[in-house]
């Protein structure tokens, strides 16, 4: 019996962030602001999945946010930049952040 992702054959907007946390304390700076954001996220139209992941043997966070189209991020971007503004990356983190965006097709998958 075969199980079937909801979005299978669309395209999406997929981001990804990477952060260094520079120590204990700046993660948890981190994961508070992240789970804001995360919040934030959620109030907008299109939003589709928000994630953050941790390496636990090089301490970097990753952020996978999923966006329904294009225009519903561009929407999103003016009050999440005003949360990124209010967030000192600088005392935070080691260097900068590592940041991708595209597009992804979400393929059929399950298991046989």
């Amino acid at each position: 019996m075969a199980t079937h992702h909801r979005y299978a054959g669309e395209v999406m907007i997929l981001t990804v962030a990477l952060h260094k946390p520079k120590g204990p304390q700046e993660e948890a700076n981190f994961l508070t602001a992240l789970k804001d954001f995360g919040d934030l996220q959620r109030k907008f139209k299109g939003h589709q999945l928000y994630s953050v992941g941790k390496d636990e043997k090089t301490g970097i966070l990753t952020v996978v946010s999923i966006w329904a189209t294009m225009e519903d991020l561009n929407t999103a971007q003016t009050e999440m930049s005003k949360h990124k503004q209010a967030f000192d990356f600088k005392t935070n983190q080691i260097g900068p952040t590592r940041y991708w965006q595209g597009n992804a097709e979400f393929a059929e998958f399950g298991l046989k």
